[in-house]
C-alpha cells in the first residue's frame, strides 16, 4: 500500500501529476482509490478529472467531494485542491453511490444499509461522504446505521453551499452519498474520535424544535438564550454560537451540535439533528481535553505504523482555534502521509454505535500487512499547545470549576425547597406539582388511581406530655414506616403538621383501601413493639378516596380529607373510604 498525494490548482496541473505516477501504480496496484477534495472547482471540471483518472490508471475508483477547506502537508489551505490516491497492493475496493431525495432519507438509507451488508465478508473498513446541506442527512445515516452495527465506519459531511457536490465515478450530483468499502485480509484499519468539548452552565430543555432547527430552549427563543449567555449581538451571533454547541447525550454517548444559521425569528439552525424534550447544555472548547484526546490518537496511530492517515475534523474547530488548529494537523503528518478536508458533520462507529457528530475530529489510519518486511517503530510525536491556548485553557478550567459550584449548590437548594426537612419526604408544594402532573396523566390514560390522606392520632398530646422532640421523633418514624410499605411510583408527602399524604398512581380505591390498612397495622404494631423513652406508641387515621375524571387538586384532597375525619369522628386508628 501506497499514498500519493499532490496539490492541484488547475485540469492541467493534476494531469501533468497523474502522468508522472500512473506507470508505478498501474504496475503495483490490485486496487487504487482517488479521492479529489476540492475547493472552487465546479462539477464540469470534476467530470473532468474522473474521466482523466480513469484512462490513465487500471482498477481505479474515483471520488470527488466539494469541500469547506482541504488538509494536506500538515496544513489547511482555504484555495485549490488536493488529491490523494491510495494504491493498494493486495485490498480490493468497492463504492456504492446513492442520489439522495429530499423526504426520501430513512427510506435511501435503509436500502443502501442492506445492500452494502448483503455482501460484507472481509469488510474491514467504510469510508463515508454525503451532502448534509441538500437533505435530511442525519436520517439517511441513522436508517444505514441500523445494519452497520458491526462494521467499522468514519465519513464526514461536504461544505454545505450552493455548488457543493459529490461524485462517484462518472456520477455527480449536489444531493448524494457515497460509501467506499474497503476488504482484504491484509488490510488493517484504526479509528480514532476525538471531541474535546466540555458541557458547561446548567441543563436546558429544547422546548420548540423540528429537523435541525431549534426554536426554543427553556420556553425561550434560542437566540435570546444564546444572547443572554454568550453575550452576543444580533450581528456576531452567527459566529459566536459556532464555537458554544450544544452539549448533550443520547444512546450513552456525549455529542455537541453546532449552529450554522441563526433565523430572523429567533431560532437557530443547526448542522444536524436535535429533537424535542432532550436536556442539553452549552458547551466550551477545553484546550487540555482536546490535546489530550489528540495526544491519545497520536499514540495509538503510533503503535499501529498507518502507511497513511485520513483527517476529517469538523469546521467549528477552526472558528474556536483559527492557527491553532494546525497543532492538531500536524503531529499526523510526521507518522504517515496525512490527507482530509474540514467536515460540515463527522459519522463515526467509534462509540459502538453510528453517530452522526458535529465539533469532531475523526482520525482513520490504514496499512497493508506485508510479509516482506517490518516497519520501523515509529517515535512518538509530541503535540505542541500554544501560549495563548493555555491561557484560555487556564480560564475556561477556571469557569468550569465555578460553574460547577453553582450548579450543586443550586441542586442542594432545589433539594431543599421540595423536601420536608424533618422527615426526609416531599412537602406540600412539591407533592401537589407532582399531583397535579399525575392527575393529567391518569385523565389521559384513564387508569385507577388514588389518595390517602392520614393523620397521627393525638398527637397534640404526645407534643404536650412529651415535649417537641419526641413529637418530631415520632413524625420521623411514621414516614420511615410508610416509606417502607409503598411502591417507588406511589408519592409520599407531609402535607402540614402530623399530616401525610400518598397518591397511588394505577390503584382501585380497593386496593388503595388495603393499602392503607396495612400502613394502619404496620405503624400500630412497630410502635407498640418498639417504643422506649425515646418515643410512644401512636396510631393513625386515615381517609382514602378514588381519582374521578373531573377531579383537580381541591376536589380529590377535599374527598380524601372527608373520609379521614369520619374515621376520626368514628373512633380513630381506622380506614375509611370516601363515597
Amino acid at each position: 500500500m501506497k499514498q500519493y498525494i499532490f496539490n492541484f490548482q488547475s485540469l492541467n496541473d493534476y494531469k501533468v501529476e497523474i502522468d508522472c505516477i500512473k506507470k508505478e501504480i498501474n504496475r503495483h496496484s490490485k486496487s487504487v482509490l482517488v479521492q479529489i477534495y476540492c475547493v472552487g472547482l465546479d462539477k464540469e471540471d470534476a467530470l473532468s478529472i474522473a474521466r482523466i483518472t480513469r484512462e490513465s490508471l487500471c482498477n481505479c475508483f474515483v471520488v470527488c467531494s466539494s469541500s469547506c477547506d482541504v488538509i494536506v502537508d500538515g496544513t489547511i489551505k482555504d484555495v485549490g485542491s488536493v488529491a490523494s490516491i491510495t494504491r493498494f497492493d493486495n485490498s480490493k475496493i468497492d463504492t456504492h453511490y446513492t442520489e439522495l431525495i429530499p423526504g426520501h432519507e430513512i427510506k435511501e438509507g435503509d436500502k443502501f444499509g442492506r445492500t452494502i451488508t448483503s455482501n460484507k465478508d472481509k469488510i474491514k473498513c467504510i469510508l463515508f461522504f454525503i451532502t448534509p446541506g441538500q437533505v435530511q442527512s442525519y436520517k439517511f445515516i441513522q436508517a444505514m446505521g441500523n445494519h452497520l452495527k458491526d462494521i467499522k465506519f468514519v465519513g464526514a459531511g461536504t461544505d454545505d453551499s450552493s455548488s457543493s457536490f459529490l461524485l462517484c465515478n462518472d456520477k455527480i450530483s449536489k444531493s448524494a452519498s457515497v460509501a467506499i468499502i474497503l476488504k482484504g485480509d491484509r488490510l488493517k484499519s484504526e479509528l480514532n474520535t476525538i471531541l474535546g468539548w466540555k458541557p458547561i452552565g446548567r441543563s436546558l430543555s429544547i422546548t420548540s424544535a423540528k429537523n435541525n432547527r431549534v426554536y426554543e430552549i427553556d420556553n425561550k427563543p434560542a437566540e435570546v438564550l444564546y444572547e443572554y449567555y454568550i453575550g452576543s449581538d444580533k450581528e456576531s451571533l452567527a459566529t459566536d454560537s459556532q464555537v458554544f454547541p450544544l452539549i448533550f447525550k443520547r444512546g450513552g454517548n456525549e455529542i455537541a451540535r453546532v449552529s450554522n444559521k441563526v433565523h430572523s425569528d429567533g431560532s437557530i439552525s443547526f448542522l444536524t439533528d436535535v429533537y424535542e424534550g432532550e436536556s442539553v447544555r452549552l458547551g466550551y472548547g477545553d484546550i487540555d481535553t482536546m490535546a489530550q484526546e489528540t495526544c491519545s490518537a497520536i499514540d495509538k496511530l503510533t503503535r499501529f505504523q498507518p502507511d497513511s492517515i485520513f483527517l476529517f475534523p469538523c469546521i467549528s474547530r477552526k472558528t474556536y482555534l483559527k492557527e491553532d488548529m494546525e497543532h492538531e494537523i500536524k503531529p499526523f503528518e510526521k507518522l504517515a502521509p496525512t490527507v482530509g478536508f474540514l467536515s460540515q458533520c463527522e459519522i463515526s462507529s467509534d462509540c459502538g454505535s453510528m453517530n452522526t457528530l458535529n465539533a469532531a475530529y475523526l482520525t482513520l489510519g490504514l496499512k497493508e500487512l506485508s510479509s516482506k518486511d517490518a516497519k520501523k517503530p515509529l517515535e512518538p510525536t509530541p503535540f505542541y499547545v500554544s501560549p495563548n491556548a493555555k491561557r484560555t485553557s487556564k480560564l475556561m478550567h477556571f469557569m468550569s470549576k465555578v460553574t460547577s459550584e453553582l450548579e450543586l449548590a443550586n441542586q442542594e437548594l432545589e433539594k431543599s425547597s421540595r423536601i420536608d426537612f424533618l422527615t426526609g419526604v416531599l412537602n406540600r408544594k412539591a407533592f401537589n406539582t407532582h399531583l397535579d402532573y399525575e392527575l393529567s396523566k391518569s385523565s389521559r390514560y384513564r387508569t385507577n388511581s388514588s389518595l390517602i390522606i392520614m393523620d397521627i392520632d393525638f398527637f397534640k398530646k404526645v407534643n404536650d406530655n412529651c415535649g417537641h422532640l419526641v413529637g418530631d421523633k415520632v413524625l420521623q418514624v411514621v414516614s420511615q414506616i410508610v416509606s417502607s410499605e409503598i411502591r417507588e411510583s406511589d408519592v409520599f408527602a407531609r402535607y402540614g403538621g402530623e399530616e401525610f399524604i400518598l397518591f397511588l398512581p394505577e390503584t382501585s380505591i380497593i386496593d388503595a383501601k388495603e393499602i392503607a390498612e396495612r400502613i394502619r397495622g404496620a405503624i400500630e404494631e412497630r410502635t407498640i413493639g418498639s417504643s422506649t423513652s425515646d418515643y410512644p406508641a401512636v396510631t393513625c387515621s386515615f381517609g382514602v378516596s378514588a381519582v374521578i375524571s373531573s377531579d383537580n387538586i381541591s376536589t380529590l384532597v377535599k374527598r380524601a380529607d372527608d373520609a379521614l375525619y369520619t374515621a376520626k369522628n368514628n373512633g380513630r386508628n381506622r380506614v375509611e373510604v370516601c363515597a
